[in-house]
């Protein structure tokens, strides 16, 4: 279970907060499927927290009763990504790692996971105690982070070229390194950070439309890490990428869900993929 602190809102996402890809996601309208009072045949609650959507009504189009995706959308052609943002409890660059960020033990271990956000930022902690120490020392533990984050999404950074110059990676000595707000980004020099910086959200936005390219012809699950359900059983699949790995679900209500707890998803295709691949070493494979 987690438990959540937080210093701000997250009704308001600033710009830099955007770094997930639902790629051609249409606009549905929250429960259109039900209007009609028959929820048993077009929409059901599935698994824990209300996490799924079960067998669609007929003739209706993917994921307009999943109630899980975010706020409704608007029939006016407001997206399912757009939506999400109206959400109080969905912070898309959530905390990646399954480690505490101060002690380094596995989250979940000893009790209730702690989620707090700094300057909407978040982090996640083992206990409480955990977050006091990383409030009084907040640039040492960030620093620590930042070098997990590094080590985790490297290898599955999928450009050779900066996003911001174009140039080769390494073309300029090595490439910078920047964790932005949980997220890993390779520039070919200090000064394009600041130009990644004035638009994060359209920069990541590239970077993400190369994550799917990349990997979903190799993806190793079939079925929705969520629901259950086949990944193509209302229309999909859904991209959704978050820590630069690809992780696809069937519907937009199970989108949430992946944005909550990242770090058990991606272990999840980490082990599809090794099963997939004859290897039983976590890391990169294939690609």
């Amino acid at each position: 279970m987690l438990k959540k602190m937080t210093n701000r809102s997250c009704v308001s996402f600033g710009a830099g907060l955007l770094a997930i890809a639902l790629v051609a996601t249409p606009a549905f309208a929250q429960d259109s499927c039900c209007a009609d009072g028959a929820k048993g045949e077009g929409c059901a609650d599935k698994g824990e927290g209300k996490e799924g959507c079960a067998d669609m009504a007929k003739g209706k189009k993917e994921g307009a009763c999943c109630k899980d995706g975010g706020e409704a959308a608007e029939a006016a052609g407001q997206t399912i990504e757009a939506a999400l943002f109206q959400a109080t409890d969905v912070v898309p660059n959530a905390y990646p790692l399954d480690v505490c960020a101060v002690s380094g033990g596995e989250l979940g271990e000893m009790k209730d996971i702690v989620v707090k956000e700094f300057d909407g930022r978040e982090a996640r902690f083992c206990c409480g105690g955990c977050v006091s120490k990383f409030e009084a020392d907040q640039e040492k533990y960030w620093a620590k982070v930042d070098e997990k984050i590094i080590e985790q999404q490297r290898d599955w950074y999928p450009l050779d070229k900066c996003v911001i110059s174009g140039g080769e990676l390494g073309g300029m000595g090595d490439p910078i390194e920047l964790v932005y707000n949980n997220r890993l980004v390779r520039l070919c020099c200090g000064g394009c950070i600041k130009s990644f910086k004035a638009d994060p959200v359209k920069h990541f936005a590239k970077v993400d439309e190369q994550v799917i390219a990349k990997y979903a012809a190799d993806y190793p699950l079939d079925k929705c890490a969520i629901s259950g359900e086949s990944l193509d059983s209302m229309g999909g699949p859904q991209n959704v990428v978050v820590a630069n790995r690809l992780v696809q679900v069937c519907c937009g209500g199970c989108i949430k869900s992946v944005l909550k707890n990242p770090a058990k998803y991606i272990a999840m295709v980490d082990e599809a993929l090794a099963a997939k691949k004859g290897t039983s070493k976590k890391g990169k494979v294939g690609g």
